[in-house]
């Protein structure tokens, strides 16, 4: 395990962005741009049309029309969006981080990673929302059996801030410890999450602290820059129309975002784990 210092791990990322810039362009950028088209064209995805939905749902206290009809679509599209991007990331990190792979290969590899990540991911997902909601009814059930059903809603509302004041804190230490999931699976040629948790577990635990005023001070950045960024975008994508506009907002500031952070990744990789880590991990 490699000693992390903030400086070396900004160093890693420039020294891996500078010698795959043209692999980062055509996987991420490109993977990036085309969920833009298929979620544009094929699902008729508007953030715009979105906002605006939800909003009239809201007013109208019809959400049940807004859940059945507008969520599908919008749930299929984020979907596929994932799946096509983490191939783009996984396939890049596995061309940079191996340096002896070809497109056709890696886009295998990366295709087979993005399916299954998201897959196990989704999964977490439904765990946790069942074991909270448990957790939502029990306490709510409590609360009634003591002291009523104001008392139920009070209670239910003073563990969702519980949980709002935990769950920031908890999220940054976990977004830390899990940071090296995909280069360490990439770098292994692995499809297997287990296997990047694993990875990144050890690798984090000795710098978790150092590694959460990395995170913070590029959270801190990339509000900053992309703010900026985002905000000229969207007045020049809102005058180009809802369909190119959105297209030139995701080139604008969705490639970017995309290859500086996968960039940033690797080099918090390459300078937790041994150069040869392919080697020591498969």
């Amino acid at each position: 395990m490699g000693e992390f210092t903030i400086g070396a791990a900004w160093s890693e990322a420039i020294a891996f962005l500078q010698r795959n810039v043209t692999t980062l362009l055509v996987l991420v950028g490109g993977s990036v741009l085309l969920a833009a088209v298929i979620q544009t064209f094929v699902f008729g995805f508007s953030q715009t049309a979105l906002q605006a939905q939800m909003q009239g749902a809201m007013t109208s206290g019809n959400m049940d029309a807004f859940m059945t009809t507008v969520l599908p679509s919008v749930a299929g599209a984020g979907l596929i969006g994932a799946i096509i991007q983490s191939t783009g990331q996984f396939a890049a990190l596995r061309m940079g981080l191996s340096g002896d792979e070809d497109y056709a290969s890696s886009i295998t590899y990366g295709l087979t990673a993005a399916v299954v990540s998201t897959l196990f991911w989704i999964l977490v997902v439904i765990v946790v929302a069942v074991v909270l909601g448990v957790i939502f009814a029990a306490f709510g059930v409590g609360a009634m059996f003591t002291g009523g059903e104001r008392a139920a809603a009070t209670g239910m509302v003073g563990i969702l801030l519980l949980i709002m004041l935990l769950i920031l804190p908890v999220a940054l230490w976990l977004a830390v410890r899990l940071w090296v999931i995909s280069p360490a699976m990439a770098d292994a040629r692995s499809a297997n999450q287990l296997f990047g948790l694993s990875q990144s577990w050890q690798l984090t635990g000795a710098h978790q602290w150092s590694l959460l005023g990395y995170l913070i001070l590029i959270v801190i950045g990339a509000l900053v820059v992309f703010g900026i960024l985002g905000g000229i975008a969207g007045v020049i994508g809102a005058a180009l129309g809802e369909t190119i506009g959105s297209l030139f907002v995701a080139l604008v500031t969705g490639v970017p975002a995309g290859i500086l952070g996968l960039a940033i990744n690797a080099g918090v990789y390459r300078t937790l784990a041994p150069r040869n880590a392919g080697d020591v991990f498969a």
